[in-house]
């Protein structure tokens, strides 16, 4: 991953990728900027994505600039959905079940999940 890549909104139509880059520069490093502009005009949305270079660089603009008054507005700093810290990945352990098929359990953590129990087979032979 190449650093945590923020939403901005409620930029004013005046600022530039340059205000942007001063104003998060400030907190870290940038790795870039984007512009949302609207499909028909061409006129800037009021909205951008600031990319930084580390996911605690971009805690700390999110913490630091949400709220904050630029150009009038007051702008609103939020994550993309990208996770800051994923959660650990699940271990798999197969263990037999009390039915005919082996079944998947996973251990994610100090929980541990089982899977609903399958519904009974009936009886595939044709009668005769």
């Amino acid at each position: 991953m190449h650093g945590e890549r923020l939403y901005v909104g409620n930029l004013p139509p005046d600022v530039n990728r340059q205000n942007l880059r001063d104003l998060f520069g400030a907190h870290g490093e940038v790795v870039g900027v984007t512009f949302f502009r609207d499909a028909r005009t061409n006129e800037p949305s009021g909205c951008a994505y600031v990319q930084m270079r580390t996911a605690a660089e971009a805690i700390i603009c999110m913490t630091r600039l949400d709220g904050v008054e630029l150009g009038g507005r007051t702008l609103r700093v939020a994550a993309t959905g990208v996770p800051v810290a994923a959660p650990p990945a699940p271990t798999e352990v197969k263990r037999p079940s009390l039915f005919q098929n082996a079944r998947t359990e996973a251990v994610v953590g100090s929980k541990f999940f089982r899977p609903p129990p399958a519904a009974p087979r009936k009886n595939q032979r044709p009668r005769g």
